[in-house]
């Protein structure tokens, strides 16, 4: 008979180790004090990649919060200017009414009862201000006056406001340069009509500014969407103006900071209307 006690030998020592890890393993499994997990420091390293990644992300996910606020802004403009155009379709080419009880802008001027908007944004939030007001019926919406971005108060009090947008007082004001009727109206794709107006310089519906070669502004445009503003225009059509400097109310009729602010209020000037003789 063969001596098979060498062979065997070789089988166990071979296998020996294998079956030795494997039941280490499974006792290790079915002691809790073995249980596999991370260790502080490869948790902490979890955490640091986790806070850089959030760093990256945030501002990104910011900016796109306010273009869509910008957007939601920029068609609230859209409703007020077809709402505009819808008035002077239905008012033989008229022009709604821009009166305001000031011979110059100051921070309790009104929109006279008479107007498309009513009363004075910075110091009333009722709600009749714009409901009487002449295009409110094709609007349709008292939310279409306020910017999305605008979370200023009633002065003074904690009421939020409800309007942030004027109109030029060029159109449907009074003075012998103002515009009273469509027909008037040269070029009407570069001619200004609402705009979103600073918080601190918004008082009654108009919103003015005197011609070039002025170089203050009388009241000026707001610049809460990532120093810019939009602008509508009365062929319709609406645009998203970047500043190039902030835009830092100190008065009415305040002078220019710079040459790059000259520029910003040179930009709307040359929207003011020529009125056609």
């Amino acid at each position: 008979m063969a001596d098979l006690s060498g062979l065997t030998y070789f089988v166990v020592g071979v296998n020996a180790q294998p079956f030795k890890a494997a039941r280490v393993c499974l006792l290790r499994q079915a002691d809790r004090r073995y249980r596999c997990g991370f260790t502080l420091i490869e948790l902490l390293v979890v955490i640091s990649i986790i806070s850089i990644l959030a760093s990256l992300l945030l501002p990104s996910l910011s900016g796109a919060k306010e273009k869509g606020r910008q957007t939601y802004c920029l068609n609230n403009l859209k409703q007020l200017q077809t709402g505009w155009l819808m008035y002077v379709n239905d008012n033989a080419d008229a022009l709604p009414l821009n009166k305001v009880s000031r011979s110059a802008p100051n921070i309790g001027a009104e929109s006279t009862a008479d107007s498309w908007v009513i009363g004075n944004a910075q110091l009333q939030s009722n709600p009749t201000n714009i409901q009487s007001g002449s295009i409110f019926r094709y609007v349709g919406g008292l939310g279409v006056y306020q910017c999305p971005s605008d979370r200023s108060k009633i002065h003074n009090s904690n009421l939020p406001r409800i309007r942030s947008y004027s109109l030029s007082s060029y159109l449907g004001g009074e003075g012998s340069d103002n515009a009273q009727d469509f027909s008037e109206l040269k070029s009407t794709a570069s001619v200004f009509a609402f705009l979103d107006e600073h918080e601190a310089s918004i008082n009654d519906g108009a919103f003015l500014i005197p011609r070039s070669p002025a170089d203050t502004w009388g009241e000026i445009p707001a610049d809460r969407h990532r120093q810019g503003a939009n602008i509508s225009f009365t062929d319709g059509h609406c645009e998203f103006v970047k500043w190039r400097t902030p835009k830092r109310f100190n008065k009415y009729y305040q002078p220019v900071s710079d040459a790059s602010e000259l520029r910003d209020l040179r930009k709307i000037q040359s929207w003011l209307p020529v009125v056609a003789n």
